[in-house]
Parts: C-alpha cells; structure tokens; sequence
C-alpha cells in the first residue's frame, strides 16, 4: 500500500479528503456481516488565515512549523508554493496521510504490526498536524466545564487567538445509493436556524496498541510511503515527507498525552527571516461527544443533548469554512462495543491568496435569531455523495458539494411532498363528491316522492283557487279603475278636513327614561309625566356616622371609616342635611382644623345645573377656619384623588342673627360648566 495522493484545492466548489483507515472500515463491511459503519457526526471548524505571526504568537497557520520543535526551529517542510491552495493539500498529504500510512504499515518502534482496534489514528494524527501549523492550542478543562478529569479545551479566545472549532452537532440524514454500478451514502449535514456556536467543546486523551505515547515510526525513506525520486505526483505536488524529525525521516509521539504547554520559537523558511510560532504540545486527543461530561449541561435541567446545548442562550453567531466528517463503527453483535473516527475534511472553498505568503478560506457565517434585537437567523444544509471505491490510489470518495442532481433522498422527499398533495386534494375531493350526492339524493328526493308531489298538487290547487276568486273580483275590466278612483276621493277629504280619521298605534315601542313615567292606561294614549321633584336624591355620607365630621377630624384621610367626608354624588338635584356629632353644652359644633368635604363622582358624573344642598341642621362656631369643598374622585384632571376644588367657605361668607349668635349655614352648589369642571357656590342663610 502507499500513501494516497491527493489534488490541491478545487477553485469552484468543497475539496473533500478522507483517510484511509476510513477506507479500510468500509471494505471490512464488504467481507464482515458483523461489522458495521455508520456516518454519525460532524464538527465545523474556522481554519485560520495563513499569515505569519507577530511577537504576540497569533494562531495563523504556519505550514513551515512541521517539525520546528523537535528540530529547534528547523523546518521538515521542504518545498512550499506561492498558492495555498497547494500547500494545504502538499501538508495534508505529505503529513497527515502519510503519517497514517507509517501506522498502517506498521513501521513503528517496536516492529509491532497495526493491531485491529475500533478506534483509528486518523483524529489523533490530524489534530497533531493542527498543532504542528501553529492553527490550534489547548487548556486544561475547569471544573466549572467538565465532570471528570483529563479533559481539554481551546485556549479562550483573545485579540491573538481565534477558536478553531466552532460547532458539533449529529448528521441528521445518510441514505444508501447503488446506481449505475456505483454505491453511493448521501450524507445530509444541517445546522438549523435556531442554533449557533457550540458554547464549549472538549477533546479527551486516547491511548491503544496503535498510538501511544513515546512511539516513533520510522521507514528510512526521504519520500513519502510508495513513492521514491522518480515518482511523478498527477497534479506536480512534490512526494518528500514531511516529518516531525525531518533528520531522522521519522514520526514521534510526545511523551505524555494531555500536555498543554506551548513550545514558542521560530520555524524557519528557505530564504528570510523565520517566522514566529507557538506549537502546542498536546498530543493524543480526540473530541468528546458525551453530554454527560459537559457539566454546563448536566447543571441545566433544560438541556440533555449538546444539540439543545447549542440552542441555548450562551451559543451565538460564528462564522466556519470546513467540516470534520465522523462515523461509527461497531458490530452488530455488540452495539454498545462502538467508536466514533474521523472519516475526513470537507473544505467548503478555494484559498483567496493575497500576496506575501497571505491568504484566508472563504468563510460562510452562521447567525443565531437574536432575542432583543429581532434580528432573524439563517440555517446551512450540506449533502455530499460520497462514491466508495476501494482502490487506495484514490482517497475513497468521490464528492459533489451542493449538487442539483435529484438522487435517493431528494427523490424521496420530493415524492413525500407530492404524496401530501396528493392526498389533500384527495380529501378535498371526497369531501365535494359527498355534498355532490347529498344533493342528488335530495333532487331525487323531490322529483319521485309521493309526498311531495301530493304537496306541490295541494299548493296548485290553493293557487287555483286564489286565481278563481280574483276573476270574481274583478269580473268587470272597470273594476280596478273605481278602486283607485275611490282612494283618490277618499284622500283628497282627508287633506281638506271633510273626513274623519281614526288611526290605532302601537305603544309598546316607547319606554321611559330617566325621570320620566309614562301613562298606558288609557288604549292607544301615552301620558308622559315628570317624575323629578326638587329633590331627587338625598345623599349619602361615607363616615359610619352617616354625617360629616367638623369638630374631632378634617376629612383629609379618605380611607377612614369615621373621618373621611365623603359624599356620594346622586343624580339631578342632590340633597345632604348634617347633624353636629359633637357638639358643646349650647349645641354649638367648634370646628378644630379646617374641615373637608368630599364629593364623590364615581358612578354619577357633574352636569351642568346639577345642584347639591348641603344644609347644617345645627349651629356651628367655624372658630376662624374654612370649609372646603372638593371633588374629581376618580382623578380625571390629575390633580390627585378629591384634587379638584369646588370652592372655599370662610367664616366671613356666613349669615348669622347677630352678635352672640351662631348660624346653621346652608351651601349651595351648582355645577355651570361639565366639561371644565367649575361650580357656583351660594350661601342660602
């Protein structure tokens, strides 16, 4: 076997890369009834821009950092173009996918042969490649992030470091397709609209038989596996290797997994000044996708799947320009025996290149439906045709990005869309076809029942009859002519007064009013009668009383029961006589304070020659104070509850009988104006 050669980046349309132990997966399900291969998830990731980076170590990708840690800023890249579009595929291939063919082939440390496992090294080794370009680094997981120990996360974001990995999320739809001789698995990726970032993601370190710590493979060869120096690559990509000891044309595992420390150092380039980098040392890891480990989500009770984890309130817009492509693999004998491996990269676009070693993947952003701001969100959906082929010159897939050719699925939705259709307008035509017969029956009905043909004969018969008696009125042709003749004579009399008319009326039509009764007693005669006297009501005092205080309160606290001086507005004229409730050896009232009288309007509103009497039944001694006279109950002027002032009585205004003496004044008030709300206030004694 050799390592699979692969094309540089297409300028129109994704470039998909896969990974040979993929291939090898599949072709097991072709020769193991046991074994099974499910596609199962996905991650989008934003790779970052190629530039090189300043002092502050920016994650950009630096294709010139393969090897600079093992060998002191000396790079194991030997040959780099002008347009990444190359590069990326040169580093992939001559990295990532010859690194998993070192491991397939066995080429290890302890001449040990690759040992079947369920898990493969193709993660692992691709998130080494990341770190060895300077794209990604990684921290310690918190305990406010993770339930258990020895997890992993991106390095927090900063003005110098951009998250790599941006979301994860289940492949909702895979669908088998054998056309033409060929085999296809259509895969369906969507990323719904009400989802956005995934708010945290986590790696965990992995170690079996395969890749380990401390493990080297080394095969002694300048070119990659299969190839030597007169190999000719199809698309002119160059066949060295790129290895992590570029001296020792070797593979070498760190020496622990989980290491988060950075190497920071300059990889060099052929000609200039080297560029900066800080290379992650971690080594061994591969995504978890366990919620359960998650502890934001085992903290929320709303949240059981890291899909809902991505709809919640701390996911948010992002922006991605690849996809990480997973599957299952287990055996149908043992389900729960099963590992999730990477199958391969979609990259959704071509490099821009920018000049001086500066280009960026074209990015497609993702917005979340924003709560406060209104603004709508979008959704993304891809579906690759991945064609399997198990020739290991070829990567193992043939793919199709945003296709319109209608296979399988498209097929099957459109054919559900149409069947739905179909059976609506089914039942919208059984429903016509129903009232259809209905009314046939009914026509039927009528045309061939006895009865209703003894129905239809008894009303000839009645209109027969009808018809006979008025010839007989009308047997002479000048019949008609007298009529009119006679009602004409008739109403000319009327008009002059020569003829008495008598007419007869319905009187239940009228009804009284307020104030008003009628008289029905006499037949087809209405005698209306006023009903309103001088005084139509006598009001009513609030105070348990049932009169005004003047001389042990003010009536200023509205929500007393024995001091709050409220009078209950009646309708048309109004009438209150007071009773001194507290009054001295000579049946004199002393007022103490200034005295308050409320009127309230609540169900009875001012109109204008509305009156209100209010009479004191004894003497009172106003001893200098004033009494005033307030209404607008229901706050309508905003001036506050009783704000609105009908007028002030100070003792001046009073009538007494003389020197000594003491009057029983009587108030008046009359309402002039109901939209303004002004009243005259006269003194009667």
């Amino acid at each position: 076997m050799a390592t699979p050669l692969i094309n540089p980046l297409r300028v129109q349309g994704g470039t998909f890369y896969t990974f040979s132990s993929a291939v090898r997966d599949i072709q097991k399900t072709f020769t193991d009834d046991d074994a099974r291969f499910v596609f199962s998830k996905f991650a989008l990731l934003d790779i970052p821009d190629v530039a090189t980076p300043s002092l502050n170590y920016e994650n950009y990708v630096v294709w010139e950092g393969i090897g600079a840690s093992a060998g002191g800023g000396t790079s194991s890249v030997p040959f780099l173009s002008s347009d990444n579009n190359v590069n990326i595929a040169l580093s992939f291939q001559n990295y990532v996918l010859n690194f998993e063919e070192e491991i397939l082939q066995g080429t290890n440390t302890l001449a040990q042969a690759y040992p079947t496992q369920l898990y493969t090294t193709s993660e692992r080794i691709f998130w080494r490649w990341m770190t060895q370009i300077n794209a990604v680094r990684f921290r310690a997981a918190s305990a406010s992030e993770t339930t258990i120990s020895n997890q992993y996360t991106e390095e927090d974001p900063t003005s110098y470091y951009k998250r790599v990995v941006k979301y994860i999320g289940d492949i909702d739809v895979v669908n088998n397709v054998s056309k033409g001789g060929h085999a296809y698995s259509e895969v369906y990726i969507n990323v719904p609209t009400t989802h956005g970032s995934t708010p945290l993601i986590m790696w965990k370190p992995y170690t079996d038989p395969n890749y380990a710590p401390s493990r080297a493979w080394d095969n002694g060869n300048t070119y990659i596996v299969g190839r030597d120096a007169g190999s000719i690559h199809p698309s002119g990509l160059d066949l060295r290797a790129f290895y992590d000891n570029d001296a020792a044309t070797s593979y070498t595992t760190s020496p622990s997994f989980g290491n988060v420390s950075n190497w920071t150092g300059t990889a060099a380039i052929p000609t200039g000044t080297g560029k900066p980098v800080k290379l992650s040392a971690m080594d061994g890891v591969v995504l978890n996708w366990d919620p359960n480990v998650y502890k934001p989500i085992v903290d929320d009770p709303n949240i059981a799947i890291i899909s809902e984890f991505n709809a919640s309130d701390a996911a948010s817009d992002f922006s991605f320009n690849a996809a990480l492509i997973y599957y299952d693999t287990y055996s149908s004998s043992s389900p729960t025996n099963k590992a999730t491996n990477l199958y391969g990269i979609l990259i959704l676009d071509d490099y821009v290149n920018q000049g001086s070693g500066i280009a960026y993947l074209k990015r497609f952003d993702k917005f979340k439906p924003n709560k406060i701001t209104k603004l709508n969100g979008n959704g993304y959906s891809l579906k690759l045709d991945l064609k399997f082929d198990s020739t290991t010159s070829n990567a193992g897939v043939e793919t199709i990005i945003n296709d319109y050719n209608t296979f399988s699925m498209d097929l099957f939705i459109d054919a559900s869309t149409r069947l739905q259709e179909a059976a609506a307008m089914f039942l919208d035509t059984e429903i016509d076809i129903i009232d259809m017969k209905t009314r046939i029956k009914d026509l039927e009905n009528f045309y061939f029942s006895q009865q209703s043909l003894d129905a239809l004969s008894a009303r000839i018969s009645q209109l027969e009859s009808s018809l006979n008696n008025a010839k007989l009125a009308f047997q002479s042709s000048t019949t008609l002519i007298d009529m009119i003749n006679q009602v004409s004579n008739n109403l000319n009399q009327v008009l002059s007064g020569n003829l008495s008319v008598n007419l007869t009326y319905n009187t239940d039509v009228l009804g009284p009013g307020d104030g008003i009764q009628l008289d029905k007693s006499v037949p087809n005669k209405v005698k209306v009668i006023n009903k309103i006297q001088e005084y139509n009501t006598f009001t009513q005092c609030k105070n348990t009383s049932g009169y005004v205080t003047t001389a042990t309160g003010n009536g200023l606290t509205l929500t007393s029961l024995t001091d709050n001086n409220i009078l209950v507005l009646g309708q048309y004229t109004n009438y209150f006589k007071n009773i001194n409730q507290n009054p001295d050896v000579n049946g004199v009232e002393v007022f103490n304070d200034n005295v308050y009288i409320n009127i309230e309007d609540k169900t009875n509103k001012w109109k204008k020659g509305q009156t209100l009497r209010f009479v004191f039944d004894g003497p009172i001694n106003m001893n200098g104070y004033s009494i005033f006279l307030r209404t607008d109950s229901e706050n309508v002027f905003g001036n506050g509850i009783y704000g609105k002032q009908v007028g002030i009585i100070t003792p001046s205004m009073l009538i007494t009988n003389g020197s000594g003496t003491f009057p029983k004044p009587i108030i008046e008030i009359t309402c002039v104006n109901e939209s303004l709300y002004t009243f005259n206030i006269d003194i009667i004694r």
